[in-house]
């Protein structure tokens, strides 16, 4: 898969990763809904990615989150 994703989108993902890891580390006693919210940032991002490159990931797919 990672060979279908073109760079400007591996560096979304992975620049969106690093601050959500960054922020994780310096929260590590925040609410469920904090990490929830984090979650949905990244998916926000990758989501899109990951059907442009394999249609499986759709929100209707059991795979989609």
């Amino acid at each position: 898969v990672k060979d279908k994703i073109d760079d400007a989108d591996k560096e979304a993902i992975n620049s969106k990763a690093s601050e959500i890891i960054t922020w994780l580390e310096s929260n590590e006693n925040a609410e469920v809904e904090e990490f929830e919210e984090k979650k949905k940032e990244l998916e926000a991002i990758a989501n899109p990615i990951m059907t442009k490159v394999h249609p499986i990931f759709t929100r209707s797919s059991p795979y989609a989150s």
